[in-house]
């Protein structure tokens, strides 16, 4: 897949086929992953099945076993597998064309892939080094909505990865020169498609790699009185085939709001109403958490019951904001979950969804029950049926982060939420601060219900914090770290 990038301008067409490849890749990715979550949703009797063909499986697995019983065993094992396959949707995949993107993007903008990539080396400037590759590059693919296609370099990776890690570690301190270095980040990765987004009105942007991690609404633009949220509308995709996917899924909840806050961290038993062992299925997550002790959100109260009541919503608060709750709500209009939020960086866990999650009720007794750890992680999150879920909010610290894999996306709440079928999702780059969040949430849900679509909203919001009559909140770090991700437009 890499190698493609290396030999764009060798190709017939080599602008265009890299741009297929970049729009295909991850929502293919995206696509099976879906099938597989829809896979751990089977009945009982397909579950019966898949359990016997499982025994059936261990039983072949044993070197002792005789030829004999061994192909008496594979033949019972082909029938129970056609019982079972035929009883399952087909996965279908579907490879988009850049036309189809074309004919939905609006009048007046442009969409912007960018990658990351490893350059093949070349022979004396023509035979390939089979595993010889360069240091990572970032490149920007450009789909303008009169169907040209533009590639722009944009130089090493390393210069532009180093530059975010500054910008992050500067905003999440708060540092006086945070808004310097997103200026400088923007002529990093903005100034080099100047010529290329000039006349767009409106970029839709798919970000890869370590450029997940930047709030594109507060960096510099190729004008250097303003700043890139200021000058363009943005919208943020998984990638361009979103597009056709949001214009074609019409599907809209008519199921009310469920607004999750300020869960109780130390539930105990004597603190239920409810029976939490109903259930006898446990959950499944990773141990890299069960030390942590989770501090009260106190700002999250009032947050969680001024959004209920401007949304008309469910409000959860304390013993009943569980994880089990979340998830036997199927397909609110809008999910607005008001907790810590967390993505751990950690080998000795290597699925990046069970390093992902919200921290509700009962997350310091973590073995309390069975059925109910106290964590809603990403994988968990892609088992839950929020299709025709317009929004979903998670107002908590580093909900936006995952890990990024060149080409395949972000790993993290961001992807799980997509796969559960939500539209879009706004979620933070950082660190955030209880009582500036529930401030800026608040502001928010009351432009949406007046008539905003969400990224008016959102940049509303945004520019009311930038003159905030509290000088402290006018600074990136209060501002600029909730980005809005899929579907744009009014609720």
């Amino acid at each position: 897949y890499e190698t493609l990038f290396t030999v764009i301008d060798l190709l017939p067409n080599g602008k265009k086929l890299a741009l297929k490849a970049r729009i295909n890749r991850q929502g293919l990715l995206e696509d099976i992953e879906k099938y597989q979550s829809s896979l751990s949703k089977l009945n009982n009797e397909e579950k019966e099945l898949a359990e016997e063909i499982k025994q059936l499986n261990i039983k072949l697995a044993d070197v002792l076993i005789n030829k004999e019983d061994s192909q008496n065993l594979n033949r019972k094992k082909i029938k129970l597998e056609e019982k079972l396959y035929s009883k399952l949707p087909s996965l279908k995949p579907r490879i988009v064309g850049i036309n189809e993107i074309k004919n939905i993007l609006p009048s007046n903008s442009a969409l912007i892939e960018f990658q990351k990539y490893r350059p093949l080396k070349f022979n004396n400037g023509k035979d390939f080094f089979s595993n010889n590759f360069g240091d990572y590059k970032y490149l920007a693919l450009i789909l303008k909505s009169d169907g040209e296609v533009l590639k722009i370099n944009l130089g090493q990776a390393e210069e532009i990865d180093n530059k975010i890690s500054e910008v992050i570690t500067s905003i999440e301190n708060i540092n006086p020169n945070s808004q310097s270095l997103l200026k400088e980040l923007g002529n990093l990765i903005i100034k080099p498609l100047e010529k290329a987004i000039k006349n767009a009105n409106t970029i839709f942007i798919s970000p890869d790699a370590e450029l997940n991690r930047i709030p594109f609404s507060a960096i510099g633009s190729y004008e250097n009185s303003k700043l890139l949220g200021e000058l363009k509308e943005i919208r943020l995709l998984t990638t361009g085939r979103e597009l056709i996917e949001l214009a074609e899924d019409k599907l809209i909840s008519k199921q009310n709001p469920l607004v999750v806050a300020n869960p109780k961290f130390d539930l105990t038993k004597k603190s239920l109403n409810i029976n939490m062992e109903d259930n006898n299925s446990s959950q499944k997550r990773s141990g890299i958490l069960d030390n942590r002790n989770w501090q009260e959100l106190k700002g999250t109260i009032e947050e969680g019951e001024i959004i209920a009541s401007l949304l008309n919503g469910k409000l959860l608060m304390q013993e009943e904001a569980t994880s089990i709750a979340i998830q036997e709500t199927h397909s609110p209009k809008i999910i607005h979950i008001a907790s810590h939020s967390y993505f751990i960086d950690n080998n000795d866990e290597k699925n990046p969804l069970l390093r992902s999650g919200i921290v509700l009720a009962g997350a310091n007794n973590p073995k309390l029950f069975s059925n109910d750890d106290g964590y809603l992680t990403g994988l968990e999150i892609t088992k839950l049926n929020w299709q025709g879920t317009e929004l979903v909010v998670i107002s908590g610290c580093e909900s936006g982060k995952g890990e990024s894999e060149s080409g395949e996306g972000l790993f993290g709440l961001k992807r799980a939420i997509s796969v559960a079928g939500g539209r879009s999702s706004i979620l933070s780059l950082w660190e955030v601060d209880d009582a500036a969040t529930a401030s800026f949430m608040k502001s928010f849900y009351k432009k949406l219900i007046s008539g905003d679509d969400k990224a008016t909203a959102l940049k509303r919001t945004q520019n009311e914090f930038k003159k905030h009559p509290i000088p402290g909140f006018r600074h990136p770090y209060f501002w600029s770290a909730f980005q809005l991700s899929g579907d744009w437009e009014k609720i």
